[in-house]
């Protein structure tokens, strides 16, 4: 059939309006693709929730302060007897060490022969006096000689009781040649061997026994430190037993001086239970609580960013869309960190490289926990226009 000119030229223009109507609706699909896709990102909810400050220290355990003992002997000598071992259990009473005696020996003898004399003299001279005062009564002897006979008899006396007391001293000294156990506990440090010389004063001990029964945690803070910690505040002492667990204990001690050496002072612990076989000197780990906040607003500390002017910010997620906050923090526990300000209950915060998010940014929430797989982090293919049958 052939066509007339109008109709061709209707033909033509039909056909340029639908190549038109193509390409303008290709352009809009391409724009379309080419729309980027919200970031993923992972996200905690903030919860409300009990938080404690902790302080950690080092510390060790320890013999309660007034049984913690070093031996010395108290006279001079060479030691002649040893029975102190590092570890080794000794009871109340028990000879630890002992120095020669033979100086002490003839000292002792010599306080007795004294001491015997003395008691010999004032014997003849009480009964000097008494026939004194006899011949006195019968008129044979002068009141003077009953006065000198008295004084003699007083005289004797006096050194009587002036020997009965070097004798004493020398017994005295003669005990401290021996070296014994105040109390029951353990040797932990032997400072001499037999065959060493010892001056009889505190500079040249023997050895150091501490009792095992109620032992306490000693550790070491700095004066910063010491300012924050008070009497009674709770603490979690690590170290004990299996290294996952801890024990309750209390805070009983704070030293109020430090060793201008270290610049630290001890703090000393009461634990609530002690378990049995721990040893003296035991290193352990120390946690204090100095102060707790039982409803706090929690999020992790990966959600905390720092702007640049300083202060701290999260990202909030709301439906899809990033809102940057600024916060104030408080306490900190672990990997918890307390929100003040800025955030309520419930919010979803980024935890995940939260950084580099732009306020107002489109992001894909996913929830605190999930696993990422393979698949995820790779695009998904697109089908090419040329694949279309």
């Amino acid at each position: 059939m052939t066509l007339s000119r109008d109709g061709r030229r209707a033909r033509a223009v039909l056909r340029g309006l639908l190549a038109m109507t193509a390409l303008s609706s290709g352009c809009g699909k391409a724009a379309e693709e080419e729309k980027p896709e919200p970031a993923s990102v992972r996200t905690a909810v903030a919860e409300e929730g009990a938080i404690t400050e902790w302080i950690e220290l080092q510390g060790k355990v320890a013999p309660p302060y007034d049984r913690d003992a070093t031996l010395a002997p108290l006279v001079p000598g060479r030691i002649v007897f040893l029975a102190a071992r590092v570890g080794d259990m000794v009871t109340e009473g028990a000879v630890v060490a002992r120095v020669e005696t033979g100086a002490l020996d003839d000292q002792l003898k010599a306080a007795e022969a004294a001491a015997r004399r003395s008691e010999a003299d004032v014997a003849f001279k009480r009964s000097v006096a008494k026939r004194s005062r006899d011949l006195v009564a019968k008129g044979v002897a002068s009141r003077e000689e009953v006065e000198s006979a008295d004084a003699a008899a007083v005289a004797a006396e006096s050194a009587q009781a002036e020997d009965a007391s070097n004798l004493a001293t020398a017994r005295r000294r003669r005990s401290w040649s021996e070296v014994t156990a105040p109390f029951t506990g353990v040797i932990v440090r032997v400072d001499r061997r037999i065959g060493d010389f010892v001056d009889g004063t505190a500079a040249t001990p023997v050895a150091e026994v501490a009792a095992t029964d109620g032992w306490e945690i000693v550790a070491s803070a700095t004066s910063v430190t010491l300012q924050r910690l008070r009497a009674g505040q709770a603490a979690a002492i690590a170290g004990l037993g299996a290294p996952t667990d801890s024990v309750a204990a209390a805070v009983t001690g704070i030293a109020r001086a430090v060793d201008p050496s270290t610049g630290a002072g001890d703090v000393r612990l009461r634990p609530l239970s002690r378990p049995s076989g721990t040893a003296l000197g035991s290193p352990v780990q120390v946690r204090v609580a100095v102060q707790s906040h039982p409803k706090a607003i929690l999020v992790p500390k990966a959600a905390l960013r720092m702007s640049p002017d300083g202060t701290a910010e999260v990202v909030v997620v709301e439906k899809h869309v990033a809102h940057v906050r600024k916060v104030e923090t408080g306490l900190t526990e672990m990997d918890r960190v307390e929100l003040i300000s800025g955030v309520a209950a419930g919010a979803h915060v980024v935890i995940e490289d939260p950084v580099g998010i732009a306020d107002g940014a489109a992001l894909k929430e996913e929830s605190e926990g999930e696993d990422k797989s393979p698949k995820d982090k790779e695009p998904a293919a697109r089908e090419s226009p040329g694949e279309k049958k």
